[in-house]
């Protein structure tokens, strides 16, 4: 199957423009120091670049250029050549005879240039052998004077013919964040909706009636242009899947020929394109899966004559889509895995988990080929044996916010099956509770919501089990691990617990959550810097109050769930572990207070949370605080008058009250200083290290 570089040509030539203009640049830089091996580094990337993509394309000439520009390159960094003013010159005369191939790619599709010349000095130069210039610089004048005249022919009508542009995907991404906006605008017309309904219906009025009819008319229009518009927008970021999957297949015959096998490689056409963010690290990902058919499952003809089989073992790789995902799997017809050589591993690794891994059935023990250093092998091959396992595949598959699951058969052979999101803008996702923090657990890994009474529960040493249908669960309060600072009571009252079941490698779980609420399709925003290494939490969004709402990151979850008892552990009973001062952090925004919180408590802080003045001035008459940090704007009562009440009371007249807020102004901080304030931090600068450093600079904590 080759790639049909008519349609993807015009990204070729602006790409290598951009390619030619950054080699460029370092060239420039590099005359100001010989020596700068990032220079050289960032010119070997960019050339190398160049290179693949034409291979790619099918242009050999400039293929061929590029390789030898790099061995120069090459050349200098393994010290077998002196870079000299020469040398340099040299390189640049070769970027203008690589920029005249682009330039003909782009009038006449073909760089059909005869280049001997110059990679027969490029060769000299990267041998440290003499070489002349002259010669070059009168092939480069002849290129020149034909550019030239073409250029006068066609340069009046070029911009008439220009079908297409370049953005940049910084500039896409930008587009979408902006897109995001209009589509939180739309969630909270969506609900003035429902009040303006609520209303009619307890008033009866016909004119509000009349109103709300062509309201919800023009709502779902703007709905319909809003989703084709969000679709059209995303898709300036995708790219064809055969971008990555066409080399693999060249990497792979490669392979085979190391391998000393005889292996047939199926890889059918496909049409799919993806989310460049998601395109770029799965050529990775699927080079390794593969590489661990070859090794790992598949025989050598001798082995599977014997076991009756074709000598040509076979691996290929299927892809379908459905709804807004793809699924890509890599399957071999080879020797399978031997699980109970997985057992027998797993249980010399962990000998205290023994009787649990001998109970396990082949699909849990799969799970652990995925774990860091697992392998049953007591040696690498030249194939596998280069320092990535499974788990760094499932590491990486996580980060682009999918799951790998393997079905493996003795004998018969082994797929890898990677379920991904075809694009990383939007994410379906369920709405849930955990206490009275809002939360979105993505549908990838949701199996079904169920109910359950205590009754139902199964006490099984120090795990909490559940039977849905034929199959025992361990089970789990999301609360366990989520740090919230509200009890939600109304839960109470009910007789049943609300259950999301998910799935991951091969691991089905159930979380207790305190209400289940709809599924949405949303636009995902990346967590805030501070969250950054808060790996429970993978994004955000915004729902149609303009409330943030964080997104649970299920592989994580279940992490911290296998390091808990049971589920009566609430949490991780940070006031029972001796730290050095309590401090109250007083805020009427939730995920404030939450940021805030995780900082301070990340430090050994003790930390209770307030939703305005009045909370905080109750919490005050009943525990005692050594700091507090404040917000001023807030329903009830706000930061000026719960200072002020602060301040009147014996024991909090000296404590440090620190005000974290958006107001940026003079005359206002010198109010608060006068009012008793020890420090006031403006929230567009917050930084955890500057809250931090405050807060035990103010209590003389080193």
């Amino acid at each position: 199957m080759l790639i049909n570089k008519f349609e993807l040509i015009d990204d070729y030539i602006i790409e290598s423009k951009e390619h030619i203009d950054g080699i460029f640049e370092g060239l420039t830089s590099l005359k100001q120091n010989f020596f700068d091996e990032n220079i050289i580094k960032i010119l070997l990337r960019e050339v190398h670049t160049l290179k693949g993509s034409s291979r790619m394309m099918g242009f050999k000439t400039t293929e061929n250029l590029a390789h030898s520009i790099e061995d120069v390159l090459k050349a200098f960094t393994e010290n077998k050549i002196e870079l000299n003013n020469k040398c340099l010159q040299l390189l640049f005369l070769s970027l203008e005879v690589l920029s005249s191939c682009i330039n003909k790619i782009e009038s006449e599709n073909s760089d059909e240039i005869d280049i001997s010349l110059v990679c027969d000095i490029l060769k000299k130069a990267s041998c440290g052998l003499d070489f002349s210039l002259d010669k070059l610089l009168n092939f480069i004048n002849k290129i020149e004077i034909e550019d030239n005249y073409s250029d006068s022919e066609e340069n009046y009508n070029s911009l008439k013919d220009v079908k297409s542009i370049r953005i940049k995907i910084d500039k896409i991404n930008s587009i979408i964040q902006s897109f995001d906006n209009l589509i939180v605008r739309e969630f909270k017309i969506k609900h003035q909706l429902d009040l303006i309904k609520d209303y009619e219906q307890k008033t009866g009025c016909l004119e509000i009636r009349k109103i709300r009819k062509q309201l919800e008319e023009d709502f779902e229009q703007l709905e319909q242009s809003v989703f084709e518009t969000q679709n059209n927008i995303f898709d300036l970021r995708m790219l064809p899947l055969d971008l990555i999957l066409n080399p693999l297949k060249r990497n792979l015959e490669l392979e085979i020929i190391n391998s000393g096998k005889n292996v047939l490689f199926d890889v059918p056409q496909t049409d799919v394109s993806v989310d460049k963010i998601v395109l770029e690290p799965l050529s990775e990902i699927l080079l390794h899966l593969i590489r661990n058919a070859l090794d790992h499952g598949i025989e050598f003809s001798s082995e599977r004559i014997e076991k009756s089989k074709n000598e040509f073992g076979k691996i290929s790789l299927h892809v379908k889509t459905f709804s807004n995902k793809i699924q890509i799997t890599i399957s071999d017809d080879g020797r399978g895995i031997d699980y109970e050589k997985i057992r027998e591993k797993a249980i010399q690794l962990m000998e205290h988990r023994k009787d649990e891994i001998l109970e396990m059935n082949n699909k849990q023990l799969s799970s652990f080929i995925f774990m860091s250093g697992f392998s049953t092998l007591s040696q690498a091959s030249i194939v596998s044996g280069r320092g990535v396992g499974l788990d760094i595949v499932k590491e990486n598959v996580e980060k682009i916010k999918g799951k790998i699951q393997v079905e493996s058969e003795k004998d018969k052979g082994t797929s890898f099956i990677i379920t991904l999101p075809v694009s990383l803008a939007t994410m379906q996702g369920l709405f849930v509770k955990c206490d009275n923090m809002k939360l979105l657990i993505p549908t990838t890994y949701i199996v079904e919501i169920v109910h359950a009474t205590y009754s139902d529960y199964i006490k099984m040493q120090d795990a909490i089990m559940l039977r849905i249908r034929d199959q025992v669960i361990p089970i789990y309060n999301l609360s366990s691990i989520i740090e919230t600072d509200e009890k939600n009571n109304s839960s109470n009252s009910l007789n049943y617990d609300s259950i999301v079941v998910v799935e991951y490698l091969e691991q089905k779980v159930g979380i207790i959550v305190s209400d289940v609420f709809n599924t949405v399709s949303v636009v995902v925003k990346p967590l805030p810097k501070v969250f950054e290494n808060y790996n429970i939490l993978q994004g955000i969004i915004f729902d149609e109050n303009y409330d943030i709402v964080p997104i649970i990151n299920i592989p994580d979850v279940l992490l911290k769930f296998s390091n808990l008892l049971n589920y009566d552990v609430k949490k991780f009973e940070v006031k029972s572990q001796k730290k050095k001062h309590q401090i109250l952090v007083v805020d009427d925004s939730i995920t404030t207070r939450q940021i805030e919180k995780t900082i301070l408590q990340a430090e050994g802080f003790v930390v209770d949370t307030a939703t305005d003045g009045i909370d905080a001035l109750n919490k005050i008459k009943n525990e005692v605080f050594d700091a507090i940090v404040t917000d001023i704007k807030m329903p009830r009562m706000d930061g000026n008058v719960l200072i002020n009440n602060i301040r009147r009371m014996d024991e909090y007249k000296n404590i440090p009250i620190i005000v974290v807020s958006s107001v940026n102004d003079l005359n206002t901080k010198e109010e608060y200083y006068s009012l008793g304030v020890n420090a006031f931090i403006v929230k567009s600068d917050f930084e955890r290290g500057i809250l931090v450093s405050t807060i035990k600079e103010l209590l003389n904590e080193q």
